[in-house]
């Protein structure tokens, strides 16, 4: 009786073991992905400023400020703490969509 005992703790422990990797590993795969979201929208939106200091007049200003306005709304969403985002980076889009909306950017 007493292997089965060690082998019911040996077993239980090893299932900790692993649902603890697996679950570092997730956080860790969810960090990256949180990380290359931000950047996604980040580049986009220094994209669309430099489409928007060109005087070449081949873009529409009012579409580009609306696409940029959508893609921090949608950063915001994702980056939102009850869909797995961190709070700093749903406080920072949300900071930043208050501002555009303060400046009249529609």
């Amino acid at each position: 009786m007493g292997a089965n005992i060690e082998f019911a703790i040996g077993y239980a422990i090893g299932f900790c073991v692993v649902g603890a990797i697996v679950f570092l590993r997730y956080e860790r795969k969810m960090d990256r992905m949180r990380q290359t979201n931000v950047n996604l929208i980040l580049d986009k939106m220094s994209f669309m400023s430099d489409a928007n200091n060109k005087e070449n007049g081949t873009y529409n200003k009012e579409e580009t400020r609306s696409d940029v306005k959508d893609a921090v709304k949608y950063a915001m969403k994702k980056s939102h703490p009850d869909n797995g985002g961190s709070a700093d980076d749903f406080r920072k889009f949300r900071e930043l969509y208050e501002e555009m909306e303060g400046k009249g950017v529609k």
